[in-house]
């Protein structure tokens, strides 16, 4: 392909000289003889390359020069002129030319070699500038993504647009500025932005993400890349970087992972719920353990839980029965559901859970030293296996294990789970403990009541026939030797006979004591207007006598029975007949009122009334605040209301100031809270 010459030059002899030079190296030659003539053919065609003589009709030096490399920027220009200045030289060089060959000094090779290169170099130039321009209009058109220069320190040197609306720094503004400018200050104090660069250098590449900080301040999630820059010798030259901000997708991840967080967290939930009721409900506490492992591996990726309960502890080893739960459909002996083994410290994941006190996982445990991985991995395709310690106080009582056919790692939440799930064990454990003390107990307590009540009834019995045998010959003494005693014998014998009274009474309130819960409980619908009326009646000698004053208000119905609640009022009101002054008359009133749907009633009278220290000791047996000459009874009767009370689930107290009166107070409850 031939190439275009312009040769700019009003000597014919050189112009000629030239033309013989150039016309056998495929140069297609045009001349101009002037300034203006040249500037013309300029105006309609583009050349190769230019020829020029400083020297024209209608120009001279260096003016010339500029005239032509103002209409003709991207050709090469070759001054070929007589003039030897090396100012001029320089100048004209500095204004463009290419390079400068003085007339006569020049041969057609070093001529054709000056336009070869020139050429060349244009051309080289021409295609640089189209790459860096195709390059300028890819970095400008990546709106969303930041492409800048760095120097070797890490300075911005070139910015883009996607660059300024990612992090809203304009050229202006951003230009000579290290890139520590968009990290945050903690990754600066960790030398996050140095040390990309570092490893850009020894990698070639450096890959990273994170939290950067725009201009006004807000945060965006950026993805980045850094790549050494390096000269044709191996100097680093600087860095290129491609940033691209993925704040949308980082937040969409991040709300994805929340929600499957939230969702593992409630199902994690219903599976402390389950276990919580399922194992509270067990019978035994090999029952909790069982339902413990069938909870946990139907609402999780365990696939197969095993208990090991621990049946007796040595130095480093225990003995433990295990308790399975395997999915429907698994295939397994008979004989491996529940077996007995003996556990050493540190060996097979519940070892090394016993030894460590905290959860053991492994994603692999056909690599375990236990012979039952081992058998799970190899036969069972068990892959993956978790142990949990559950401890009573400091005793080891329980490890479970769970195991997977899938890599399943337990996470936080999860273990947290187990840790509360082992907490609710432990309290059952504990209760198991407590219920099996309590029945006991209960049975020791039925059994000496029953005994207490059995020894009541014999001593009653075998107290009172020697009262008789006392009362038969006290009666003999006084009709056949009634002379011969005397007055002091008479009145020795009155003082036995009120003893053995006493003591006849005496029995028979112990008798009615024990009686009060030996029998079965007879509660039925009871007006205690009637029961009130009865007591009336079975008083009525005392009340003459006394003169006393009852009032009773319009009582309720209760559902009791009913001749527990008779000798209740009976004894109530036949003290408050007892313990009054000798020159006053009984005043006695009952009431009732509800309180917080219970039933409580109220024994008032006028009395002698009791210190207030006192009251809390009056309801025990044969207790007693006065002396029995001033004031006759067994120190029973109060003992007695206090455990009929008791009987129907209520409560008995005293209120009453010395010389002021008493006043009796007991609850019943209402039949639906018993």
């Amino acid at each position: 392909m031939s190439q275009s010459i312009l040769v700019i030059e009003d000597s014919r002899a050189q112009l000629k000289a030239v033309t013989a030079i150039l016309r056998n190296d495929n140069f297609q030659i045009t001349s101009a003889a002037s300034l203006r003539e040249s500037l013309a053919c300029l105006d309609y065609t583009s050349f190769d390359c230019i020829l020029l003589d400083l020297s024209l009709p209608d120009s001279d030096g260096l003016d010339t020069l500029r005239a032509v490399r103002a209409k003709a920027r991207s050709a090469p220009l070759i001054v070929l002129t007589s003039t030897d200045d090396a100012s001029q030289v320089a100048e004209a060089l500095r204004e463009g030319a290419q390079d400068y060959l003085i007339k006569g000094r020049i041969d057609g090779e070093l001529l054709k070699r000056s336009i070869r290169y020139g050429i060349d170099r244009a051309r080289t130039q021409e295609l640089v500038r189209q790459g860096e321009e195709k390059f300028r209009l890819l970095v400008e058109s990546a709106k969303d993504y930041a492409i800048f220069m760095l120097d070797t320190d890490g300075n911005i040197v070139t910015w883009s647009a996607g660059a300024e609306r990612i992090t809203g720094y304009s050229s202006e503004e951003i230009l000579g500025r290290n890139l520590s400018i968009f990290y945050p200050q903690s990754a600066i104090d960790r030398g996050e932005p140095q040390h990309g660069l570092r490893e850009a250098v020894l990698k070639g590449r450096y890959e990273d993400e994170g939290w950067r900080k725009r201009k006004d301040g807000t945060r965006y999630w950026v993805n980045f890349i850094n790549t050494p820059l390096f000269d044709a010798e191996g100097n680093l030259r600087g860095y290129a970087r491609i940033a691209r901000d993925t704040t949308e997708k980082r937040i969409a991840e991040e709300t994805l992972r929340q929600k499957i967080v939230l969702e593992q967290k409630m199902v994690l939930v219903d599976l402390l719920q389950s276990v919580t009721i399922a194992i509270n409900l067990a019978p035994s506490v090999e029952d909790a353990v069982a339902l413990l492992l069938k909870e946990v591996c139907t609402h999780t990726r365990w696939s197969i839980g095993c208990g090991n309960i621990v049946d007796s502890e040595s130095k480093g080893e225990c003995q433990v029965s295990k308790v399975w739960y395997f999915p429907e459909g698994f295939k397994i002996r008979a004989d491996d559901s529940v077996l007995r083994e003996r556990l050493l410290m540190g060996v097979g994941i519940a070892g090394k859970s016993w030894q460590s006190g905290a959860p053991v996982w492994l994603d692999d445990i056909g690599n375990d030293d236990s012979a039952l991985c081992v058998w799970l991995s190899k036969y069972q395709g068990i892959k993956s296996g978790l142990a949990v310690p559950v401890y009573e106080g400091i005793r080891l009582f329980a490890i479970v294990e769970f195991f997977s056919g899938d890599n399943e790692k337990p996470d936080a939440p999860f273990l947290e789970v187990m840790a509360n799930i082992g907490k609710q064990l432990t309290a059952i454990v504990e209760r198991k403990r407590l219920e099996q003390l309590l029945a006991k107990e209960m049975q020791n307590l039925s059994r000496s009541n029953a005994e207490l009540q059995e020894f009541a009834k014999i001593a009653a019995h075998d107290l009172q026939e020697p009262l008789k045998s006392v009362q038969g010959f006290v009666d003999l003494l006084k009709r056949r030797h009634a002379a011969e005693l005397g007055e002091d014998g008479k009145r020795f014998l009155t003082f036995i006979d009120d003893a053995v009274v006493r003591m006849e009474q005496l029995i028979r309130g112990v008798l009615d004591h024990s009686k009060i819960r030996s029998h079965e409980k007879r509660f039925e619908p009871t007006d205690l207007n009637e029961v009130v009326q009865e007591v009336q009646d079975n008083l009525s000698v005392s009340i003459e006598q006394t003169g006393a004053k009852i009032k009773c208000d319009d009582l309720p119905s209760v559902v009791a029975d009913k001749l527990q609640m008779v000798q209740l009022f009976q004894n109530l009101i036949a003290n408050a007949l007892k313990f009054h002054a000798p020159d006053t008359i009984p005043e006695i009133h009952i009431s009732w009122r509800r309180e917080n749907g219970d039933y409580q009633f109220s024994v008032k009278d006028n009395g002698i009334g009791m210190d207030s220290r006192y009251l809390n000791k009056i309801f025990g047996m044969f207790s007693r605040l006065n002396a029995k000459t001033e004031y006759p009874g067994t120190g029973i009767g109060l003992a007695i209301c206090k455990k009929i009370v008791e009987h129907h689930g209520g409560v008995i107290w005293a209120e009453s100031q010395l010389g002021e009166g008493s006043q009796l107070c007991f609850i019943l409850p209402d039949e639906s809270r018993r």
